[in-house]
């Protein structure tokens, strides 16, 4: 437990920052289910068109916004995507195709 303890004591003042390019997160899921969200996202009649206004990104009112989209107005900025799904922090969305 040597490493470890001094690795949790050890505050490296100098040296390079590592900017990360994506965020990663753990979900229980198969490859195919995730394939699968991603699919019914884009086909999605309500989150197909909102996964492409998250990536294009918002106007400046929401008056501006589809009619469809503008109950996501309150909460954009807790909307992301990330390879093909809709997070909204760290859920991720699901179409409601899946849904039971």
């Amino acid at each position: 437990m040597l490493i470890a303890d001094y690795l949790s004591r050890a505050n490296p003042e100098d040296g390079k920052t590592i900017e990360l390019e994506s965020t990663i997160y753990t979900v229980n899921a198969t490859y195919n289910r995730i394939e699968e969200i991603k699919s019914e996202t884009k086909k999605d009649a309500e989150l197909g068109p909102l996964l492409k206004q998250i990536i294009h990104g918002w106007p400046e009112n929401s008056n501006q916004v589809k009619k469809g989209l503008r109950k996501y107005w309150s909460i954009k900025d807790c909307l992301s995507v990330e390879d093909g799904l809709i997070l909204r922090g760290p859920a991720i969305m699901i179409p409601k195709s899946m849904k039971e």
